[in-house]
């Protein structure tokens, strides 16, 4: 799917990059602008004759006309047309929005010399410029376009617009696509939540369902059997499919419900969050919490497809997006994949950049890397999949959930790092590498710092505990890991020497 919108400022280069993906991705090219001009006259006699808000409307509804179009399109328009709330509407849900960012002297520079009405001096230039960038900067990817050629900036969105495919051991997409394209991926019958709902109605309009309350908090049989009643009070047989589109905690509900309901219905997985993407919805797990802890009642049981779309991360709030971080930190750990200096030199926010789709990626294959060589964790490889989850799980059940999953996984690592430490397993040049990253990417040590007592009774219920040790993932270089068993007694102390005195600092 190429329905591709590209906005920005003025200068940016929209035009040119434009007509160069097209001929890329070999798809009909449009200009809004040059649409306008053929129809109406050059864009300065319109703003002088008619005013700007004649053209403002003539540039709703060529955009609104591009955007209707059943086949695929590479669409560059004018500067001022994003701030046109129909528009941005109309892009959002029918097109994969791409702000091409550039540096404002650069773009005065490859303007002032033009006809442009409103490009006649830096002053007024620099004024607009800031005044639409926080709407350019809501667009859900961006590419840097600063120092690139015209050639270079076409092959990077291209790139970014390709499927990423994984067949083993079940079939997952990492493709970006229309938001308004993934109804057709929705089969049979829906489990949602409240919040994704609420945000995307047209996702569920014409089907049956059920949505859930939002949380962690509904993690429990409870919702479990409420589902049932819901789904074969619907008629719900075992011939049809279960389909999600949620986070982690929606896909963990359905996918136990889908293994379990008549024995087990196919289901498909359209995870919503950059927490699931990367992590929930990848390998099969599912399961609820129970009073003891999280994940105690749960199966195996893989989705017919998982569908990984990045244009769902537009709606994510920053916590939700720094939650999912935590788990690409983990899978920069464990291994020499790369994700880790990626992260590391990044001096931009990645999440919003057209990288993005090559991060989730590179999460879904490493953690897909373990889960491929031991698919029901039986065989211990799959263990490493838990590092910072020891400490992290043990935390999210004593703050009862208010401490997201990603921060406190994030938290367990550089615990697990504090302890390599000290056991002279990892360098102190490593140790600040993960310590500096953990910060760089906007981590903070949780608020409420809990007794060693608190912190050893959450994990005597750790699934990974055998008599009084837990096999323990520590990391042994900024990028490989071992396995340990260390005692309980040892891990919780180790807690209480991070959190409580601060040590890494």
């Amino acid at each position: 799917m190429a329905k591709v919108v590209l906005a920005g400022f003025m200068g940016s280069g929209k035009t040119s990059v434009g007509s160069k993906l097209a001929e890329l991705l070999d798809v009909p090219f449009f200009d809004s602008d040059a649409i306008i001009e053929k129809r109406f006259g050059k864009i300065p006699e319109i703003f002088k004759n008619r005013g700007e808000q004649f053209f403002r409307k003539v540039e709703e509804e060529v955009i609104a006309e591009i955007l209707n179009r059943k086949t695929d399109f590479v669409l560059s328009i004018g500067g001022g047309a994003i701030v046109s709330n129909k528009t941005q509407n109309r892009i959002f849900e029918n097109s994969i929005p791409i702000y091409l960012s550039i540096d404002i002297r650069t773009a005065f520079e490859r303007v002032r010399n033009s006809e442009r009405p409103l490009a006649k001096d830096f002053a007024s230039f620099k004024k607009l410029f800031y005044e639409r960038k926080s709407i350019y900067d809501s667009l859900p990817f961006f590419v840097d376009v600063q120092w690139k050629t015209i050639s270079e900036i076409a092959f990077e969105i291209k790139s970014f617009l390709e499927p990423v495919m994984f067949e083993n051991p079940h079939r997952i997409s990492v493709s970006v696509m229309p938001v308004s394209e993934v109804k057709k991926l929705l089969p049979g019958f829906y489990i949602t939540d409240q919040h994704v709902f609420n945000l995307y109605k047209k996702l569920f309009e014409n089907k049956k369902g059920v949505s859930i309350s939002s949380g962690e908090h509904s993690k429990t049989m409870q919702t479990v059997v409420n589902i049932y009643d819901k789904l074969l009070s619907l008629g719900i047989s075992r011939g049809d499919f279960i389909s999600y589109v949620g986070g982690g905690v929606v896909g963990d509900v359905a996918g136990f419900v889908a293994s379990t309901l008549l024995r087990g219905v196919p289901f498909t997985a359209l995870p919503s969050t950059l927490l699931s993407m990367t992590d929930s919805a990848i390998g099969g797990k599912n399961g609820v919490n129970l009073p003891y802890g999280k994940n105690l009642a749960g199966t195996f049981y893989f989705p017919e497809e998982t569908f990984v779309n990045p244009m769902f991360l537009r709606t994510l709030p920053l916590e939700e997006v720094r939650n999912g971080s935590g788990e690409i930190f983990k899978y920069a750990l464990l291994s020499e994949n790369g994700l880790f200096e990626l992260l590391e030199n990044a001096n931009q926010n990645l999440f919003k950049s057209i990288s993005v789709k090559e991060i989730i990626a590179q999460s879904v294959s490493e953690k897909l890397s373990f889960v491929q060589k031991d698919p029901f964790d039986r065989k211990g490889v799959r263990a490493f999949l838990n590092l910072g989850h020891t400490v992290g799980h043990a935390i999210e059940k004593l703050a009862k959930f208010d401490v997201k999953h990603g921060e406190a996984v994030a938290f367990g690592i550089v615990v697990s790092a504090f302890f390599s430490k000290k056991k002279k397993l990892l360098s102190e040049g490593d140790f600040e590498r993960i310590f500096n990253l953990y910060k760089k990417m906007g981590f903070k040590f949780p608020e409420e710092v809990f007794s060693y007592r608190e912190i050893y009774n959450a994990i005597l219920f750790d699934k990974k505990r055998s008599g009084g040790k837990v096999l323990w993932i520590i990391p042994v270089k900024y990028n490989r890991c071992i396995s340990m068993n260390v005692s309980v007694e040892e891990i919780a102390k180790t807690y209480r020497e991070v959190a409580n005195e601060n040590s890494c600092n």
